[in-house]
């Protein structure tokens, strides 16, 4: 187990690694404090028991170009949450209104772990597409989130006239999404990886995609198979990275009692809670929130970049691209 050192500035403006300890993950007790000040940044915890390995490009930047072609591992670029914004999405957090067009970094997989628009407009999934066919990587993988209304057919008809002022046909939209894999509640196998991709979110003020927590929305998590690598869902488990302004933990119980129980997958990418993003680890699986936009819908967080073994003995290094 490797950590670089970094800077307390660092740290404090970056990103929350919240260890997660046996106990707490067995009896569901938080482990943010119970009353965290939402203005404030929490330096960056390691956490002990963790097999990964934390580089801060500061200080590691020749490190991270000199290995971003490294055998025997597979380099996932994970962004979420984008909100029609992720032309915006770049290598660097920018300064507030600063026009940066530094371009993403380079990988072999690129993962959005869903919500690419306010609403799910048409328009906006074919910008999506036209977006991904200017990425430069091998494979590209995206999942649906609750804002991506017009991808959840059931949900869409009952609701459309709450978003839109015409009903949009939904398999017309899906069929206009091209440029990369899309995954629901399906799987794919990338670069010797195993992937799975779950839209899914308990029922969160009646958006796409949601399903009433207990019996209802663990039917979708028991589809998920053993032998999964990377499971990128939409949103998170409970108590995982997914706290929120109002105080409470939005994460799914049910998800997290698949994962930790049953699946154990390497890692765990996804978004929906902004404010909840991070990295955490459970002595398993690397849980990644990787939401771009913050509570007001600005795109100011880079992505992750994470380089995954295909030998499931060594640990996944992360890679903070930010200067």
């Amino acid at each position: 187990f490797d950590v670089r050192q970094t800077s307390s500035a660092w740290c404090m403006r970056q990103l929350r690694l919240v260890p997660l300890t046996a106990a707490a993950l067995f009896l569901h007790r938080s482990p943010f404090p119970r009353r965290p000040s939402m203005g404030s940044r929490q330096p960056v915890r390691v956490c002990p028991s963790a097999s990964c390995r934390f580089v801060d490009p500061d200080n590691d930047k020749e490190w991270v170009e000199r290995n971003r072609s490294l055998p025997g591992y597979v380099r996932l670029v994970c962004i979420s949450d984008t909100h029609s914004q992720h032309g915006s999405i770049t290598t660097t957090k920018s300064p507030e209104g600063a026009d940066d067009t530094t371009p993403l970094p380079l990988g072999d997989v690129l993962i959005h772990a869903g919500d690419w628009t306010m609403d799910g407009e048409p328009d906006a999934i074919k910008e999506l597409s036209n977006w991904l066919a200017g990425q430069p990587y091998e494979h590209k993988v995206v999942i649906a989130g609750n804002h991506d209304l017009t991808f959840d057919t059931k949900y869409y008809p009952r609701l459309w006239r709450r978003f839109h002022d015409v009903q949009h046909d939904c398999e017309a939209v899906r069929a206009s999404l091209q440029h990369c894999t899309y995954l629901e509640d399906s799987g794919t196998t990338v670069k010797g990886l195993t992937l799975w991709g779950s839209p899914w979110t308990p029922t969160f003020f009646d958006w796409g995609f949601n399903l009433d927590r207990g019996e209802e929305i663990s039917e979708k998590w028991q589809l998920i198979p053993d032998d999964v690598d990377v499971l990128i869902t939409h949103g998170p488990s409970y108590q995982i990275l997914d706290f929120t302004k109002s105080r409470v933990h939005a994460g799914c119980a049910d998800l997290k009692r698949e994962i930790q129980g049953r699946i154990k997958p390497r890692l765990n990418i996804y978004g929906h809670i902004h404010e909840g993003r991070g990295v955490a680890f459970d002595g398993t699986t690397v849980y990644v929130n990787a939401a771009s936009v913050d509570l007001m819908y600005r795109p100011i967080w880079p992505p992750f970049v994470i380089d995954v073994p295909l030998d499931r003995t060594k640990p996944i290094p992360l890679h903070f691209d930010d200067a």
